[in-house]
């Protein structure tokens, strides 16, 4: 199997995803200070930040389901892995991503019908709702990822991402790049990696 989905290499979407992510918290962020100066101000901009905000809430649910749309892809093309224990261990991961990514989308669709009432709903009244359908799907997924820890389940040389500069190395050789065996086979005599 290479390392790549979508023609994207395994070692960018990590990147890509967290870009995704910090631009739609930013879309959040200045949609709350947007809607607080204004009701601070006693301006009529409240309803312009709220919106700002819950485009910022549908932007990351989008991502989401971009995230979601290559695990499945990921997941169809693990099915052709031959090795019992690696698929065994992947499909795990795979189903804990599944699970994890249903705990967002049910925070992300709460946050949505909160904001979209206004300030002053009957669910931003209710803290029971917060502890319910915001703090409790972020600490499962928390939990889950502790318990089904990617690191734990998917060990073995393979698993690493190779640095930039192993991936580099690999290229201008003509070499397949794959985890901590391109980086030893190809790290400097200068600069050896820490775990060899």
């Amino acid at each position: 199997m290479d390392a790549a989905l979508l023609n994207i290499k395994a070692w960018s979407f990590g990147r890509l995803f967290v870009v995704l992510d910090i631009i739609a918290f930013f879309v959040q962020v200045i949609g709350a200070i947007v809607a607080a100066s204004s009701s601070i101000k006693g301006g009529n901009l409240g309803s312009v930040g709220l919106d700002i905000y819950m485009g910022g809430c549908g932007f990351q649910q989008l991502c989401i389901l971009g995230f979601l749309t290559c695990a499945a892809l990921l997941h169809k093309r693990l099915r052709s892995i031959q090795e019992v224990e690696a698929k065994r261990r992947a499909t795990i991961l795979i189903f804990v991503e599944y699970i994890i990514i249903v705990l967002i989308t049910i925070r992300i669709v709460f946050r949505l019908v909160q904001y979209s009432q206004g300030f002053k709903s009957d669910i931003s009244n209710n803290e029971a709702y917060e502890y319910v359908l915001d703090s409790l799907p972020m600490f499962v997924g928390l939990v889950l990822l502790n318990i089904y820890h990617p690191g734990r389940l998917m060990p073995g040389q393979e698993a690493d991402i190779p640095s930039h500069q192993a991936r580099r190395m690999a290229s201008r050789n003509g070499s397949p790049t794959r985890g901590r065996l391109t980086e030893s086979k190809y790290a400097l005599v200068e600069n050896p990696p820490a775990y060899e």
